[in-house]
């Protein structure tokens, strides 16, 4: 985030990764998340896009999903809160009602107390990162794999979010123009053709049964020290 970069911080883990599958076929996309943690030829996950490049990233996801990887789409910060706020905010349906006494400021020189209540809130960029980002709550939500989860939430608002009055792309009816507006915030692989791709696959979104998957102990193998 910007904050970092003012304290020097240029190089940061891929901390959050989800992997997108589409089914055509079956109406079925489904969310993916793999731990940070995962240790896979010698390296902790979340490492390999920092050391080694994307492409080491995404040959380990392939070798684990079995699945062929098209592109990736890369957000920090900065421009996560930039695409939630051009949306006009994103609505979150929360599960359940949690407190993170101990969440890092923007600068992680300290911590402060965040809130959420069960039920929908619309969130804007500052509120859904924090959601995203907290993984010390309370009622449960204590962990990697909870806040996994939420930000499943998160990217399911998003496509409601997407196309609401508020949003900046609400007036817009073509792919190449909305591709010119995220690439300039947004870092990502897929060319104007995915795009063009995507955009009619998003007009058909209400047809596709959206289904969420956080990949926990139930299949990790913990060799232990």
């Amino acid at each position: 985030c910007q904050e970092r970069r003012s304290n020097g911080q240029f190089s940061f883990n891929t901390d959050v990764m989800i992997l997108l599958s589409v089914n055509p076929t079956t109406n079925k996309a489904l969310l993916t998340s793999i731990p940070r943690d995962l240790w896979i030829n010698g390296n902790k996950l979340n490492a390999l896009y920092t050391v080694y490049g994307y492409e080491t990233l995404e040959d380990a996801f392939e070798q684990m999903s079995g699945q062929e990887i098209k592109g990736y789409v890369r957000v920090d910060f900065d421009s996560f809160r930039w695409l939630v706020d051009s949306m006009g905010g994103v609505p979150v349906n929360i599960k359940r009602t949690f407190t993170d006494y101990s969440f890092p400021d923007n600068y992680d020189t300290g911590v402060t107390t965040v809130s959420f209540t069960q039920g929908y809130e619309k969130m804007d960029g500052e509120r859904a990162l924090t959601f995203a980002r907290s993984r010390k709550g309370t009622n449960g939500e204590g962990s990697d794999l909870m806040r996994a989860k939420r930000q499943h939430l998160i990217l399911q608002g998003m496509t409601e979010a997407f196309k609401q009055p508020e949003s900046i792309f609400w007036a817009v009816e073509n792919a190449p123009e909305i591709y010119n507006i995220i690439t300039q915030n947004v870092e990502t692989s897929l060319t104007l053709e995915d795009a063009a791709y995507l955009w009619d696959f998003y007009k058909d979104k209400d047809a596709y049964t959206v289904e969420s998957f956080v990949v926990d102990d139930t299949y990790l193998y913990h060799p232990g020290m």
